[in-house]
C-alpha cells in the first residue's frame, strides 16, 4: 500500500453486517491470514446496519511477521550437474523473479518472473544455461508488492 493502490487485507462480502442497532459497539476483525507490511491503510465502507455511518475510533493491532530483508540467504552451484540454487528471505503470499546479469548493470536476462513463496524463506533451483561464463550476478525481485 503506498497511498495511491491498496490491497485488499480483509473484506466482508455475504455476511450480516458486523453493526447492530446501538452505540458505541466494539468489534473485533481477525485476518484470515498474514498481510504483508504497509505504511497506509484505508477504511473503506461500502454497507452499513443502518442509513448512517459513523466511525469514532479506529484501532489497528497486530504481530510484526518476518521483518528479514529480502536478500539471498543462501547460494550453491553443482559444475557437474550445472544446477544453481538460490534461497532468500520472503513472504507468503508473493511472487519473485530471478534476473542474472554479467556486469550487475544490465539484468535484463529473466530466469523466471512466476516463482511463487514458499513462506519465510523461498528455494529456487534451475540449470545454468550459460556455464562458459565466468561470473553471473543474480537479482531477485517482488512481482506483486
Amino acid at each position: 500500500n503506498d497511498g495511491i493502490t491498496y490491497e485488499t487485507i480483509y473484506e466482508r462480502i455475504d455476511a450480516p453486517s458486523i453493526w447492530g442497532a446501538t452505540r458505541n459497539q466494539t468489534a473485533r476483525i481477525d485476518l484470515p491470514s498474514a498481510s504483508n507490511p504497509y505504511k497506509f491503510i484505508r477504511y473503506d465502507v461500502t454497507r452499513t446496519g443502518g442509513s448512517n455511518h459513523a466511525l469514532s475510533e479506529i484501532e489497528y493491532f497486530g504481530e510484526v511477521g518476518s521483518l528479514a530483508p529480502l536478500e539471498v540467504i543462501a547460494f550453491s552451484y553443482d559444475k557437474e550437474t550445472k544446477q544453481i540454487s538460490l534461497t532468500w528471505n520472503s513472504r507468503n503470499n508473493q511472487t519473485y523473479s530471478v534476473f542474472t546479469s554479467t556486469d550487475l548493470f544490465d539484468f535484463e536476462t529473466d530466469i523466471n518472473d512466476s516463482i511463487e513463496s514458499q513462506g519465510e524463506t523461498t528455494a529456487f533451483n534451475f540449470t545454468n544455461l550459460s556455464p562458459e561464463i565466468e561470473k553471473l550476478f543474480f537479482r531477485r525481485a517482488v512481482e506483486n508488492e
